[in-house]
């Protein structure tokens, strides 16, 4: 399910951008712009849980969006090491919510498997949850030593630019994403969910673009 810290930006641009530039009326802007809602949303994405909200909130929707990042962070990882076990257990918490006990896995697992590259991408991801999905320090530290011991995983890149779409920072998301969509074997089962998500990217990035011209246009 797809956020709608990114569905509703989209939406709102796509909305001024034909009221404003195209002289379409509101009337006949707003069914585009719901169209194009239904069909964001139709990709599976990060949903609620990016979203900074009350103690205890636990949504279904939010919890939903857990669910489709864990399961695309699974498919990032190798299959079967011995820190599957952790990382399932990890998991059951995180889809609850509890993304401090699910930090606590990770860290057991760790100390048993300090140089496990995708325990580390994981651990990572739970901080960025608990932090409203923003990289914070502790997720940063924990990237950085994911990339030291799995220099080959798309994980940490797929999580840094989730993070720079939700900070606004469209062109340098871009990059990353399509950085490991260039090493991705065709038979990744990741790639489908991002290739999606990179190409709802660049329509995006194209809308700013043609706007941004259109108001460059208007002030001459």
């Amino acid at each position: 399910m797809m956020s709608w810290i990114f569905i509703v930006p989209i939406t709102v641009g796509l909305g001024v951008f034909l009221w404003r530039f195209c002289k379409l009326s509101q009337r006949a802007a707003l069914p585009m712009c719901a169209a194009l809602t239904l069909a964001l949303a139709g990709y599976a994405w990060q949903g609620q849980p990016l979203l900074k909200g009350g103690p205890g909130e636990k949504s279904s929707e939010r919890l939903a969006g857990v669910d489709e990042l864990l399961l695309l962070r699974k498919k990032m990882e190798r299959n079967f090491t011995a820190s599957t076990a952790w990382l399932t257990l990890s998991d059951s918490y995180s889809r609850k919510g509890d993304f401090a006990t699910a930090t606590q896995f990770i860290n057991i697992g760790l100390s048993k498997n300090p140089k496990d590259g995708d325990l580390w991408a994981a651990l990572g991801l739970q901080l960025m949850l608990a932090n409203g999905g923003s990289i914070g320090e502790p997720a940063k530290l924990a990237f950085e030593k994911a990339k030291t011991h799995r220099p080959e995983g798309v994980a940490v890149a797929y999580f840094e630019g989730l993070n720079l779409v939700l900070k606004g920072e469209f062109l340098e998301a871009q990059v990353k994403w399509k950085s490991i969509m260039g090493q991705a074997n065709d038979d990744e089962m990741w790639k489908p969910t991002v290739d999606a998500q990179l190409n709802k990217l660049d329509q995006l990035i194209a809308l700013q673009n043609a706007e941004k011209r259109a108001t460059e246009n208007a002030k001459k």
